[in-house]
């Protein structure tokens, strides 16, 4: 086998066993919707939804949508909205107004054949995804000619994994030879395409295609595994023609350090093992005793090893190892008894919950990271299986809807306390407004406006110069007067005649300047009283709407209160019943686990029995022999 090193995977190997699990390539589910056609956008609802699909908080991007769709605001984006809600309905798993909504966008004359293939390929990938592979055929066959060139190769690749799975390869083949020997999506179907022929019996071509995969240079850790997978898949198939020196060959080429490493060992032994080449069997499967028990490559080779020391004659070192297999089967089905009693008892639940539960993707959330406890360590296998990625996804959907929830519950609380300071504050400032709202109905402003009118007419009419006199002008005037009374009071031997003239003087200059700037003074009067009649009529809206606020108000808090209490109360049976659901989910949840853990004991009871059978084998033969 190949001993070269590569570099440490960035992903965790238990992720990479369920992104890689299964013989043929299926898609993933993780896989970035990378063909959506960014481009300035005329609607901010629209916009605002795609923020939100952008930054993968699918739940917030459907509401926004909704809200737009409800309100009428999508403009001219409504084709594409519906497509991207289509498409966040079905990571939703909510299948049914999925289909409704596609249905709906389908059946329009005017929506454009980009969108309708675009829909119709959404609507297959995910069903293909959740298991519903007829619903999924429908779809995808469909899909016209108008599809992008970026998806054509993944809807080629999904179609022929559902026709695989019918057992029709041969529309498999034909579908898969189609697609470009230079896109990513052609490695796929490169191993796809090769299983199909295999499946057809026709070994030459199969075997040549997935030798182009084991042979490819891989840059990603996806395509490595790939490659190993190729190699494995090729192994497996020679060891079953009975052809080790073949199986060799590809064997040797998968990495002992990638996800196949543990199998791959497996069959390198026993191709081995069949040119009865024991002792080069036992050191691979020696190797790979050392390897974590749980696998079942690994149990496997605890009775591998001990057929071949039966073989080579080596009894008593035989009756050990298969003691030794013995009492680690053992051990192992009592670890997945304690594991059953613990998930029985809601732990694995418990350390479910601790996992992220608040992100918004959908189908498209991933396990980052397995529980923290013991059995979760038997579960990799069960957790790479689509029940179970179904059931969690599920689960964790509930998990967060159940917190938005509590969420909205909380922000309900603090629309109570808004509408409470909105009510002291209108109870506080009301009698205020009434108060001064008195005074104008009392009508004395009203009348000091009249009388400034009326004076303002008289003044026109008359030309009252002197009633436009500011106030410096008016002590001025009553100066001038005051003077001129004590001179006309005085004696003609006082000689005030110089005086007299300079106080006419005096009096001329400030006529002559109020005859001037009369006509300015008066308009300059005219619109200040006119700002007066603005300032009445204003106030008296304002005594009407506080009157009518004064009668209404309080009916207005009463229905915000009212509105209140109905979205407390449906959001209480809303959390009830995610409760409910959620108490559900998480017990499906334990018996998928307790029922996969069932099938390892299973498996351990088989390999308990060939055990205790191999030393009732060799004792047999001993007793012949003596």
């Amino acid at each position: 086998m190949n001993t070269r090193m590569i570099f440490k995977a960035c992903i965790p190997v238990q992720m990479l066993l369920i992104l890689l699990a299964g013989m043929t390539v299926t898609i993933s589910a993780q896989a970035k919707d990378n063909d959506h056609e960014w481009r300035i956008t005329k609607d901010p609802f629209y916009g605002d939804a795609l923020f939100y699909y952008s930054n993968q908080q699918y739940f917030s991007a459907i509401t926004r949508i909704l809200a737009g769709r409800r309100m009428g605001r999508l403009g001219d984006h409504k084709d594409e909205a519906e497509l991207l809600l289509g498409g966040m309905y079905l990571s939703y798993g909510m299948h049914n107004k999925a289909t409704t909504t596609f249905d709906r966008l389908l059946n329009k004359k005017t929506v454009q054949p980009k969108i309708r293939d675009r829909a119709l390929f959404y609507l297959g990938k995910i069903r293909y995804q959740r298991g519903y592979t007829d619903e999924a055929e429908v779809s995808l066959q469909s899909v016209g000619k108008a599809l992008p060139a970026n998806l054509q190769e993944e809807h080629a690749v999904i179609l022929a994994n559902i026709l695989m799975s019918k057992g029709d390869y041969k529309k498999a083949v034909k579908i898969l030879e189609d697609i470009d020997n230079e896109t990513a999506w052609s490695v796929y179907g490169k191993y796809n395409m090769g299983i199909a022929l295999i499946r057809l019996g026709q070994q030459k071509r199969g075997i040549a295609l997935l030798e182009s995969v084991g042979d490819m240079k891989a840059k990603t850790e996806e395509m490595r595994s790939l490659r190993d997978k190729a190699n494995t898949a090729l192994g497996y198939n020679f060891l079953k023609e009975d052809k080790p020196d073949k199986a060799l060959t590809f064997l040797n080429d998968v990495r002992l350090d990638g996800l196949l490493a543990n199998k791959a060992l497996l069959g390198t032994g026993w191709a081995y093992s069949s040119r009865k080449e024991y002792k080069k069997a036992l050191v691979y499967w020696n190797e790979l005793q050392k390897r974590d028990v749980i696998d079942s490559a690994v149990q496997e080779s605890l009775l591998a090893v001990p057929y071949s020391l039966a073989s080579l004659g080596a009894g008593e070192q035989a009756k050990k190892h298969y003691r030794e297999a013995i009492a680690i089967y053992e051990a192992e089905q009592q670890r997945l008894n304690y594991s059953m009693q613990a998930i029985r008892s809601g732990k694995l639940i418990k350390n479910i919950r601790e996992l992220d539960a608040s992100n918004e993707k959908g189908w498209f959330y991933a396990l980052n990271s397995l529980p923290k406890s013991s059995e979760s360590r038997y579960l990799i296998n069960l957790m790479s299986g689509h029940a179970f990625q179904e059931a969690l996804k599920n689960y964790r959907d509930v998990r967060f809807l159940q917190q938005y929830l509590k969420k909205q519950d909380k922000n309900l609380s603090a629309y109570d306390w808004m509408v409470a300071a909105r009510r002291d504050g209108y109870e506080s400032r009301l009698p205020h407004l009434l108060r001064n709202f008195n005074k104008l109905e009392s009508g004395s402003i009203q009348k000091r406006r009249n009388i400034m009118a009326k004076e303002i007419k008289r003044i026109e009419k008359n030309k009252d110069i002197w009633a436009l006199a500011n106030e410096k002008e008016q002590a001025l005037i009553k100066k001038i007067n005051a003077l001129n009374k004590k001179i006309n009071n005085a004696s003609k031997a006082d000689n005030v005649d110089d005086l007299k003239n300079k106080m006419r003087i005096l009096k001329g200059t400030l006529a002559w300047r109020l005859e001037t700037q009369f006509v300015k003074r008066l308009w300059s009067v005219k619109a200040s009283l006119k700002e007066l009649d603005k300032a009445i009529a204003e106030s008296e809206r304002a005594k009407t709407v506080v009157k009518k606020a004064k009668k209404q108000a309080p009916a207005t808090f009463d229905g915000y209160n009212s509105r209140l209490r109905r979205y407390k109360q449906a959001i209480g049976q809303l959390r009830a019943r995610s409760s409910t659901l959620a108490d559900a989910q998480a017990k499906y949840i334990e018996s998928l686990a307790i029922r996969g853990l069932q099938k390892q004991q299973q498996r351990l009871g088989t390999y308990l029995t060939q055990a205790r059978f191999g030393i009732v084998q060799i004792l047999d033969k001993d007793i012949q022999k003596q």
